[in-house]
């Protein structure tokens, strides 16, 4: 009996040679999203944490003064969670991983075989993918006359809903709504040269 890895890959011809990535897994690449929230969880928890203790202190007490003075939970929370933020995303400009697909060893790459960079990973399937749901949220509850009872944020989840179950069907290589957007496909980290 073959296994997941025998039966799924994803391969591209370069020049003479034909180069081959094992395809993730649906339960790898929703394992690697778990590590990323547990991983984005414990770094924001101090900054959270600290204006949780905020908003209940005594009115009688200065916020601002323990916001810039007694509070420095609030600056080392906030501190560490940019440094997540900005870590997060070096990698995945530059490697094609969270630390959570790292920890997994999974990686993002372009359809064509070639290292997803920047723009692909990055901008096209984190922060242009989001405005652009946001926008046909919004702009269908608007156009519907549905915005009085709904708002976007409600409904944000929808796409990523829709990817969810993209991972599971087995043609054009596990990819979700993200991955078609940006022309991703997230494999395997090691790849596989053949003659």
């Amino acid at each position: 009996m073959s296994s997941y890895r025998d039966q799924v890959s994803f391969s591209f011809q370069d020049g003479h040679k034909r180069y081959r990535w094992l395809l993730a897994s649906p339960a790898e690449r929703i394992l690697a999203t778990v590590a990323d929230a547990a991983l984005g969880a414990l770094a924001a928890a101090p900054l959270l944490w600290s204006v949780y203790q905020m908003r209940h202190t005594p009115h009688h007490f200065d916020v601002w003064a323990h916001v810039f003075l007694a509070s420095p939970l609030m600056w080392g929370g906030a501190v560490l969670l940019s440094a997540y933020v900005l870590w997060q995303a070096l990698w995945l400009a530059q490697r094609g991983q969270t630390l959570g697909k790292r920890l997994l060893g999974i990686r993002i790459i372009r359809d064509n075989g070639h290292v997803a960079g920047f723009f692909h990973c990055l901008m096209l399937r984190t922060v242009v993918f989001v405005l652009l749901c946001v926008i046909m949220i919004g702009g269908t509850l608007m156009l519907l006359r549905l915005d009085d009872n709904f708002s976007v944020y409600e409904l944000i989840w929808l796409p990523y809903l829709a990817s969810f179950l993209m991972l599971f069907q087995t043609t054009d290589d596990h990819r979700t709504l993200q991955d078609r957007f940006a022309k991703t496909v997230v494999v395997r980290e090691k790849m596989r040269q053949e003659a």
